[in-house]
């Protein structure tokens, strides 16, 4: 089991720092220094737990009482990835994304799913960050994509990315009932093959 520390909700109250303070610290400027990212002691749990502003979370603890979300491995479509590279391009992953076999991995910014606060609560968003870089033929082809995020909206699924300008672009919807754990088929979104370089029909 490892910590996850959402940085967008930690207030540096430092509870989490007197309960394992081999684990955690916080500054005099109120923001808290993660020192161990395993949770290999009951203190390291228990200050999860304790977190008032919810910002730690295990991934991999099944007795978390919700389905651990620690990636999205996205399967970019091989026949793009071997272009690229079949004309000298490169690919390159970074900013925590790596390359995994046949799949792109993009950890999770928040290791659960959360309720989203403009649908109903059974609809859920899993955020996950990393970038991808596709360039080819000195630079004519600059294709980035980062920070996918995942949607469900009843049994709808939705995939988001940050384009090469900041913009959220919905680039691929699926059908799914239950996408933990799961290979999700998706379809490229009407309106998105300008992400990739107009290269998919």
């Amino acid at each position: 089991m490892r910590i996850v520390v959402d940085r967008g909700r930690c207030s540096g109250m430092g509870i989490c720092e007197s309960l394992a303070p081999e684990h955690f610290e916080v500054g005099d400027d109120g923001v808290m220094r993660l020192l161990r990212q395993e949770a290999d002691t009951p203190d390291a749990r228990s200050a999860v737990g304790s977190c008032p502003a919810g910002s730690l979370t295990l991934v991999g603890d099944p007795a978390a009482g919700r389905p651990p979300v620690a990636s999205l491995a996205w399967g970019v479509k091989a026949s793009f990835v071997g272009y690229v590279r079949a004309v000298g391009g490169s690919v390159v992953a970074d900013e925590g994304a790596y390359e995994d076999g046949e799949a792109f991995v993009f950890p999770a910014a928040l290791a659960a799913p959360a309720a989203l606060s403009t649908v109903t609560a059974a609809d859920l968003e899993w955020r996950f960050s990393g970038r991808l870089t596709f360039r080819a033929h000195h630079g004519l082809l600059d294709v980035r994509i980062g920070d996918p995020w995942v949607r469900l909206l009843d049994a709808r699924l939705e995939l988001t990315v940050t384009d090469e300008r900041g913009a959220r672009v919905t680039v691929a919807t699926g059908r799914c009932d239950d996408p933990l754990r799961t290979a999700v088929p998706v379809d490229l979104a009407p309106g998105a093959e300008h992400l990739f370089a107009s290269t998919y029909p």
